[in-house]
């Protein structure tokens, strides 16, 4: 026997939702697309050919695993999942609704092979200007840069044509890549524009560093240190980036914190469209924002840490939903969860909590998959659901403050840009709910709802949840 391969999910769907002859009756027979299976729930591949075993097979038939167990089938058969012992739990007449639903989840499934492996990830920008010099702080994914990828318009490298290109790249090891960074030292610093005034800067690069140790399957960090020598006019620095490295985050340092006296709520901090350039930076002192730039700043900000990047975030949104898609069942739980993670968010932002991303990353992933059991086993609200939520909601908050201690706060409108960053959040989920609500309200109350959609949708959680917690722990 061999686990059905990824590209026999067409023949899944199709046994899904077209049962054979004699489906309903007690005895269960199977035929055509499924093979009888003596040692239980494992599938064999219709053509007989070989199959690559890889653990997103065993992700792809968890939920339909899960679902048999739990119906207590009495047939030794996954197709069984379908029925209710000597008929259907589904007319016929919903079976196209069916087959959409089977195909979505499936598709999910294969989707979130470790997005996070070629995550294209934002430029983080420190620059430090001083009376006569600027430093500034690049990090990034260079590969992408070197692969010739476009990060203002790709969010994945696998959806790139030089997605080859840049795995090439990925591979090299740390000394190898920061060669080849020296050979492609003319087309980085063209792609920085640094001007003070009306006068274009020619920065050299005087540091490179690679984050060490990252495994392949995840995106790795290139830091590099670059200096200017500045006109002795006294005019401010702006900056600006290649369209090709996409958007980023300027965080303005205080060049003599101490002499100065500069507080860093007194700094710059801005989240720079591609192609677009900073404020001007004054040699001296920070740069005063308008209030409304800040809240649309920050506000985008938080939706994008949703939509795309928050896969996890997504999904835990989603295993909410799928414990009931009733409005008030799921107004407290998603009430709670956001009150939650507003909590450790201005907190752990306020530097008054610090938990290590490695410790708190894992755990988010623990409680996905949490709350996809939860939803099977015990589909109740309660104050036990809710206390639960509620503390995975502190854990969520701890992963929105990373990203904003990478961005930086507007410095003076510290309280201003994390609130307009939790509205961002909060519009992030609205959008994620938006759809689910919506199939909710046509399709929640029919009796097929919950074996047919709720309790493979959050097996198919669980098991994602748990995946992402062993890739966390093992990546660090």
């Amino acid at each position: 026997m061999r686990w059905l391969p990824l590209n026999s999910v067409p023949i899944l769907i199709d046994a899904l939702t077209s049962p054979p002859a004699g489906i309903c009756q007690r005895s269960g027979s199977i035929q055509n697309s499924w093979a009888r299976a003596g040692s239980g729930l494992t599938m064999k591949v219709q053509n007989g050919k070989s199959a690559k075993n890889s653990i997103w097979n065993i992700v792809l038939m968890a939920p339909y695993y899960i679902m048999a167990l739990i119906s207590k089938a009495q047939s030794r058969h996954i197709a069984i999942i379908l029925h209710c012992k000597s008929k259907p739990f589904m007319p016929i007449s919903s079976l196209p609704v069916m087959r959409f639903l089977c195909l979505l989840i499936c598709m999910l499934t294969v989707s979130l092979a470790p997005l996070r492996a070629h995550e294209v990830q934002p430029l983080v920008a420190d620059i430090t200007v001083g009376s006569d010099q600027v430093t500034l702080e690049l990090k990034f994914n260079s590969e992408v840069f070197l692969a010739g990828i476009d990060a203002s318009t790709t969010a994945d490298t696998n959806d790139n044509d030089k997605a080859d290109d840049y795995d090439q790249l990925r591979a090299l090891d740390e000394p190898a890549l920061a060669r080849t960074l020296r050979q492609n030292e003319a087309a980085l610093v063209e792609a920085v524009i640094l001007r003070a005034g009306s006068i274009r800067l020619e920065p050299s690069i005087s540091g490179i560093s690679i984050e060490p140790g990252v495994p392949f399957e995840l995106p790795r960090m290139t830091t590099l240190i670059m200096t200017a020598d500045l006109p002795d006019d006294g005019t401010p620095v702006v900056l600006g980036l290649d369209p090709a490295l996409g958007p980023f985050a300027i965080r303005q340092n205080a060049p003599y914190p101490e002499k100065d006296g500069l507080e860093s709520d007194a700094l710059y901090t801005d989240y720079i469209a591609a192609g677009l350039n900073s404020l001007p930076i004054p040699r001296q002192g920070g740069v005063e924002r308008e209030w409304h730039s800040v809240l649309g700043d920050y506000i985008i900000i938080g939706i994008d840490h949703i939509i795309p990047k928050g896969l996890d975030h997504i999904v835990f949104i989603m295993g909410l939903f799928f414990f009931s898609p009733r409005w008030r069942p799921l107004l407290m739980q998603v009430t709670v969860f956001t009150l939650a993670h507003s909590v450790t968010l201005a907190l752990a932002t306020l530097d008054l909590v610090r938990v290590e991303a490695m410790i708190v990353e894992p755990l988010i992933a623990l409680s996905i998959a949490w709350i996809g059991v939860e939803n099977i086993i015990r589909p109740k609200i309660g104050i036990t659901r809710l206390g639960v939520i509620f503390i995975f909601g502190l854990l969520h908050g701890l992963g929105f403050a990373f990203v904003l201690g990478e961005v930086g706060l507007a410095g003076s409108d510290f309280v201003l840009s994390l609130v307009a960053f939790n509205i961002g959040v909060e519009l992030g989920q609205i959008m994620v709910l938006i759809p689910l609500l919506v199939m909710g309200a046509f399709i929640a109350r029919r009796g097929w709802y919950r074996p047919g959609v709720e309790i493979p949708a959050s097996a198919l959680i669980a098991v994602t949840g748990g995946y992402w917690f062993v890739e966390r722990v093992i990546t660090g």
